[in-house]
């Protein structure tokens, strides 16, 4: 498994801004991890910096994002995979959206769980958004149920944010 540690510094990865181009799995992969790459160094970088209360609920997400990372770099070794890595897909219209979240927001806008809560829906909701694109755009094989089991895992972690915020808020 892979932890921490073992995630590069910088993220690196250039989104197309081109809706008419297609796309390899491969490059979808990378974008896919590059995205939870920098949800966790955002949310370990916040979490250093939050009060005891909301350092648990940060610490959570970056927990959630390490995993979905970790899993994205075992899927893109999988040998039943490696042979569609190559493979053209259209590219999802909310790539651009997707990719834009991959630059991190600045520390100093972050207030409270609010503005945490708020940043974490906006993330899972894209991502969700994104990989359900994805599983439509893609022929059926095991590309496609990677991107529906990405796509359900995200609608999971959406609901977990939302039911935090109710929570939070005391809504019904």
């Amino acid at each position: 498994m892979i932890g921490a540690d073992d995630m590069q510094s910088e993220v690196t990865v250039s989104v197309s801004t081109d809706s008419m181009s297609r796309m390899t799995s491969d490059e979808v992969l990378k974008i896919a991890m590059a995205f939870e790459q920098s949800a966790y160094q955002f949310y370990s970088a916040l979490a250093k910096k939050l009060e005891p209360d909301l350092r648990t609920l940060v610490t959570e997400l970056a927990e959630e994002e390490l995993e979905h990372y970790s899993l994205l770099e075992q899927l893109s070794r999988a040998d039943d995979l490696m042979q569609f890595r190559y493979q053209a897909i259209a590219r999802a219209p909310t790539t651009e959206r997707f990719g834009s979240y991959i630059r991190l927001p600045d520390l100093q806008d972050v207030k409270g769980e609010d503005d945490i809560l708020a940043y974490a829906e906006a993330r899972e909701r894209t991502a969700h958004e994104h990989y359900s694109y994805l599983a439509e755009l893609t022929p059926p094989g095991p590309l496609r149920k990677l991107f529906a089991f990405l796509r359900d895992e995200e609608a999971k972690h959406l609901e977990s944010v939302e039911t935090r915020w109710a929570k939070t808020y005391s809504i019904p």
